[in-house]
């Protein structure tokens, strides 16, 4: 895992939601005190869909996050820039409400987690894309943005148009490689659990499995949507 250390200040940017940073001043110390890191599970996806279920349900693990705390001098970088970038589940299409979306509740989730914290989390989703659309994008709307860290969702509108699961996986792992070669760190998101979704259940699985080894070959975090989605249709009776 990477360790990220959480600043208290950082520079605007566009179009994104802030979670509201306060400097708190103290005494001079003789020694650095303990600071609280996020840590972004690299190449670990979701030990369970009952685990990552229970985790989604605290908040902090919807974006494949895990907290700790680390002694100052051994902190890293500083996580500053959060982008989610996907389609119309990013963007907060059938929300009630635009601050409904994930990306806002992130943040301000983080912000209850972190108060003394300045992270940015930027809404990069496009209704109606998959990794076609989303690869031309990628330059500008994410990596010329300079994230620590990417949440890409992908692979529902791709099920839905019929697009060639193995393409598709190519162009993520293309997509990933960029991200990272930008220095940033990536958690994929893969396709949802929906009645139209499951009408197209070998290309879904498929498209699940692929991503899931592309993730794995490139050394990043999953977040198991489908699973965690079914299990609440299914379990919970939630529609």
């Amino acid at each position: 895992c990477f360790m990220r250390r959480l600043p208290v200040a950082v520079e605007p940017v566009n179009d994104s939601l802030r979670t509201s940073g306060f400097e708190h001043s103290s005494p001079p110390m003789a020694f650095e005190p303990p600071v609280r890191t996020l840590s972004t599970p690299l190449g670990m996806p979701a030990r369970s869909p009952s685990s990552a279920m229970a985790s989604a349900e605290k908040g902090v693990w919807l974006a494949g996050l895990m907290t700790t705390v680390q002694p100052a001098a051994s902190a890293g970088p500083a996580l500053r820039v959060i982008i989610a970038f996907g389609s119309s589940s990013t963007s907060g299409y059938g929300t009630s409400s635009p601050e409904y979306s994930y990306p806002n509740r992130l943040a301000m989730q983080l912000h209850r987690q972190y108060p003394g914290a300045d992270i940015t989390v930027i809404n990069r989703g496009r209704g109606g894309e998959d990794a076609p659309e989303m690869m031309r994008r990628l330059q500008n709307d994410v990596i010329d943005m300079k994230p620590d860290l990417v949440i890409w969702q992908v692979g529902t509108n791709a099920v839905l148009r019929n697009l060639d699961p193995d393409e598709t996986a190519n162009e993520v792992a293309d997509g990933i490689s960029r991200i990272q070669a930008a220095g940033a760190d990536l958690v994929l998101v893969d396709p949802q659990y929906s009645p139209k979704v499951t009408e197209h259940s070998e290309s879904a699985n498929k498209m699940i499995k692929l991503l899931g080894k592309v993730a794995r070959l490139r050394h990043v975090g999953v977040f198991p949507r489908f699973e965690v989605m079914r299990q609440w249709h299914e379990k919970q009776s939630l529609p």
